[in-house]
């Protein structure tokens, strides 16, 4: 019972243990540090990779990327089926080994990063947290 209050009390973000590090790799990957928005704009994201290669995986208040990768985690699973996502997808008889290695060149990605720095940089999806 212990064990399951800690996970569930924690302030990691599971999917950031998963996916984070190959999402700042395919954000760094984009020609010119660009990545195309929902709209059809341009948007740098260039700076994007930087907090997402750096966060640190927690919801910390002082935690850098958090946000960035929530926003940009739920467009990409939103709009990309699973077995495109992962480059080893989950297996019922090895789940503890699978659903892992985030597939870099996944449809999405990039319109995902794109979508979620506007609306962070934007105001639209930001967070109240408490001061202190």
């Amino acid at each position: 019972m212990a064990d399951l209050q800690e996970q569930q009390f924690a302030n990691r973000v599971p999917a950031g243990d998963l996916a984070a590090a190959d999402a700042a790799k395919a954000c760094a990957d984009l020609p010119g540090g660009t990545a195309t928005a929902s709209d059809g704009g341009a948007v740098v994201v260039s700076a994007a990779c930087t907090v997402l290669a750096g966060w640190d995986r927690t919801t910390d208040g002082a935690s850098r990327g958090e946000l960035l990768f929530d926003r940009s985690w739920r467009r990409l699973t939103a709009s990309t089926p699973a077995k495109d996502l992962w480059l080893v997808p989950f297996s019922a008889a090895d789940p503890v080994r699978t659903l892992r290695t985030l597939n870099r060149a996944a449809p999405g990605i990039g319109r995902a990063l794109a979508d979620a720095v506007r609306g962070v940089e934007g105001g639209r999806d930001r967070v109240a947290r408490p001061a202190g």
